[in-house]
């Protein structure tokens, strides 16, 4: 190889050895950007927060119901689910030393009813007002009677509700319809609020149709499966079909001394079997060679037939009887060679 050569090709692969750490480098001082998608709950996990970095791909995960807590002051609702009972709790944490404020708590009627609220621990020498029940929202509200003994942290209310329909959105939302009072001058401060009903709850199985085909000697089954769990639902037997034999040939055929046999075929699984074919009883009329078709070959047995009655057996002679009259004659001869020619219907029997 010449020098120059030799020169381009190491200078090639310590560029491509550049570029690569120059990626590496690049991917581990990335600035992340994290995008939010809702994993919804399903039976066995509850709804989840993952954050991808739309720079690098950098990608994790955390359950919705663990929010990062802000250092201000904060109301924070979480809930649980029992016996057909939602039970939120709401509480004011990091409190500056509010004395006055209004709650709105807003849900799906169609899926929650309301049904009791307690106080809390917070401001235990004040008061809480009564809430206030309509269709879709209940108002809250809470006064200290104390202005220097209302910087109390902890339980404001425990709500309950009947869950009507437990496959719907709860729609839980709460709002404070002002800014709350921090003082007796009315002097107002933010509060940031963290709802997370329903978001610690598991979600709905979720069904798909399982089938186990039967096969000819055992059974099979039908259900509905969570596609998470594996909850069975709806199982059903589906009995087993049985063979479908088919006369697949016949190996030896069955005469009207002897018996024949035959080979059968699963028209379903393929399986064979080798079946005796019983002596036969009849010829069909007219077929006086018992080839299964009826023409001139069977004109000229008739001839034969017709000139040794007393040799013949007794399925030849009920099968050259054309016209079923008990007797073989000429009549018989002329109806068999009609039919030969095509002049004739087939007799009874024929396919």
């Amino acid at each position: 190889m010449r020098p120059k050569s030799l020169l381009a090709v190491v200078l090639c692969i310590s560029m491509l050895f550049a570029i690569s750490m120059a990626g590496q480098i690049f991917a581990a001082d990335c600035v992340h950007t994290y995008e939010e998608t809702i994993l919804p709950a399903t039976c066995i996990e509850k709804e989840q927060i993952q954050y991808t970095c739309s720079q690098c791909g950098d990608t994790y995960t955390v359950y919705a119901d663990d929010p990062v807590l802000p250092d201000s002051c904060y109301i924070l609702l979480k809930s649980t689910k029992s016996e057909g009972q939602l039970t939120v709790t709401v509480s004011l944490e990091n409190n500056p030393g509010i004395y006055f404020m209004k709650m709105i708590f807003q849900y799906n009627s169609t899926a929650l009813a309301y049904s009791s609220c307690t106080n809390g621990t917070v401001w235990t020498d004040g008061e809480h007002w009564d809430p206030t029940v309509t269709e879709h929202s209940v108002s809250y509200i809470a006064e200290n009677a104390e202005p220097d003994n209302n910087a109390e942290s902890g339980l404001l209310c425990t709500l309950v509700f009947d869950i009507l329909d437990d496959s719907a959105d709860y729609g839980f939302t709460v709002k404070l319809d002002k800014r709350p009072f921090i003082n007796w001058d009315n002097d107002l401060i933010d509060v940031e609020i963290l709802n997370i009903v329903g978001k610690s709850e598991l979600g709905d199985h979720s069904y798909e149709e399982y089938v186990v085909p039967p096969t000819c000697m055992e059974d099979g089954y039908k259900a509905m499966v969570c596609i998470y769990c594996k909850e069975t639902l709806s199982e059903a037997v589906l009995p087993a079909t049985g063979h479908q034999w088919v006369l697949e040939k016949e190996i030896t055929s069955p005469t009207f001394e002897r018996e024949g046999l035959g080979l059968y075929t699963c028209s379903n699984c393929g399986e064979t079997k080798e079946e005796v074919l019983p002596i036969l009883e009849h010829w069909k009329k007219g077929d006086l060679n018992n080839d299964g078709v009826l023409n001139m070959e069977d004109v000229v047995q008739m001839s034969f037939t017709l000139t040794a009655l007393s040799n013949i057996p007794l399925q030849l002679y009920d099968a050259a009887d054309i016209d079923n009259d008990g007797q073989l004659t000429t009549t018989d001869y002329i109806y068999i060679t009609l039919i030969a020619v095509g002049n004739m219907p087939m007799p009874p029997g024929w396919e």
